[in-house]
């Protein structure tokens, strides 16, 4: 391979008190124009590769390294050795996009979002304007320019996020589960992008993802990592081993039935969603909703981005104001909400502290949320702090968290966005026998393996408003 965009030469990285590699003597090398899918189970290091390339301040604090990572800078035809040095250093090789780039804008506009990388690293204003309407150009988002961040989509988000990300001409880009968040077709188009700018611009990329199947057939290379930390790399063929297929929910399970029964043979009503109403600003996000769940049921959500899925959860937790509509619980229940981004709910210095304190508030036998979250994730240093897992690892233990706590009625918002398939089969399970005990259940999703594998009954949401009834894998 002649001069590879990237080189990794037997680099290592640990973490300090956490005893096992986190990365472990890789070997790899990346051609100009190579589009990379990055995989492997929850808390395998993926987003600890990601970091180590761009030599992250959080990363390196906290963290021993050996080895090299070297980028290739084709201004002096030299490699640049990111050890050593900051983001900074090298910011005009490499651009990062993490899994939720609508938390990292800072500009009022799009077209400032785009200029501010370029204003850092010291571009006259001239050429800030051409590089500007050259990457909105190439990225579709000529008519966006004048919007705020946060008035965009979740697809619109992501596409200004990769923008930013190579407007001062970058080579590798680095993308973080860039489809997490996104619904199938703003998956689909994002990741077409990503290929397009490979192909046309000989950018590299390395995209983290879990939904495997959303990329595996238009990536050049796949990089595996293992629970030990080594890496593999090669075709596609990669991941059968690893991404095997969630089964669907059987139909009518007498186990399943029998449970629910045991707590309400009548099937009552836990939920009641009537008439629901809630807008923001001008933008009605729900429109006069209505539906109930029931006793021992999960309930699913699907629907586009945007359509009111989160705004929708949101509301029956209470933290969402209704300006019309009535939410009912039984016996005033108490709900347990997890949302998108899971790490809002940790804030203690280490994964221990968590696991006690939740233990503690809920009143159990200590270990009782470490159980729960081995039963979704296996064995975890509980030495880290919460904000050095990975989204998958912090995800689990905000479910084990909340859990934890035996409400009676649970919400949960994308919760397999950054789960591997494993976890994600742990989780439907553990789902489905919270079920089996009476809890009531509602998920909002874009994953409709997870949901065939969980919910009872489908609702679809669209534009706010709720256009149809469909069935999980049993129709109630």
């Amino acid at each position: 391979m002649a001069n590879p965009n990237l080189i990794i030469e037997d680099f290592s990285l640990g973490y300090r008190g956490k005893p096992a590699l986190t990365l472990r003597e890789l070997d790899l090398n990346f051609a100009a124009g190579e589009f990379v899918l990055v995989c492997g189970p929850t808390g395998a290091g993926k987003s600890s590769l990601l970091r180590a390339i761009m030599s992250m301040p959080q990363l390196t604090s906290n963290s021993a390294q050996s080895g090299a990572i070297k980028i290739f800078d084709p201004s002096t035809g030299q490699y640049v050795a990111t050890r050593g040095k900051f983001p900074q250093d090298f910011a005009h090789l490499v651009g990062y996009v993490p899994q939720h780039p609508e938390k990292s804008f800072v500009s009022e506009t799009v077209e400032l979002e785009l200029a501010f990388g370029m204003e850092q690293l010291g571009f006259e204003p001239s050429q800030m304007r051409s590089r500007v309407v050259s990457i909105a150009e190439s990225l579709k988002l000529t008519d966006l320019l004048d919007r705020e961040p946060a008035s965009l989509s979740a697809g619109q988000a992501q596409r200004v996020a990769i923008a930013a990300a190579l407007a001062a001409g970058q080579r590798i880009l680095l993308l973080d589960e860039p489809t997490s968040a996104l619904d199938d077709p703003s998956a689909f188009e994002t990741v077409r992008l990503i290929r397009d700018l490979c192909d046309n611009l000989g950018v590299t990329a390395l995209m983290v993802e879990h939904r495997v199947e959303r990329v595996v057939d238009v990536v050049d290379s796949v990089v595996l990592l293992d629970e030990t930390g080594c890496a593999t790399k090669g075709d596609k063929s990669l991941v059968s081993s690893f991404a095997l297929p969630i089964r669907p929910k059987p139909a009518n399970t007498e186990g399943h039935d029998a449970g629910r029964k045991e707590h309400d043979s009548n099937r009552a009503p836990r939920l009641k969603v009537s008439n629901l109403i809630v807008q923001h600003e001008q933008i009605t996000a729900l429109d006069r909703v209505s539906f109930e769940a029931r006793y021992g049921e999960i309930l699913g959500v699907r629907g586009a981005n945007g359509a009111g899925k989160s705004s929708l959860l949101w509301a029956i937790q209470g933290a969402e104001s209704r300006t019309g509509g009535e939410i009912w619980t039984s016996n005033h229940e108490s709900v347990a909400m997890v949302p998108q981004t899971a790490g809002d709910l940790l804030f203690l210095g280490s994964v221990a502290e968590e696991l006690h304190e939740a233990d503690r508030f809920a009143a159990v036998p200590s270990g009782t949320t470490a159980k729960i979250l081995s039963q979704l994730v296996g064995e975890m240093d509980y030495v880290q702090h919460p904000r050095d897992l990975s989204a998958g690892q912090q995800l689990a233990l905000a479910l084990a968290v909340q859990l934890v706590k035996g409400c009676n009625l649970i919400l949960l918002d994308e919760p397999t966005s950054a789960l591997d398939y494993r976890a994600k089969a742990a989780l439907a399970a553990a789902l489905n026998e919270l079920s089996s005990q009476g809890k009531t259940i509602v998920i909002a999703s874009h994953d409709g393996d997870f949901l065939a594998a969980t919910a009872d009954r489908i609702l679809t949401l669209n534009h706010g408003r709720l256009c149809e009834e469909a069935g999980g894998s049993t129709e109630i």
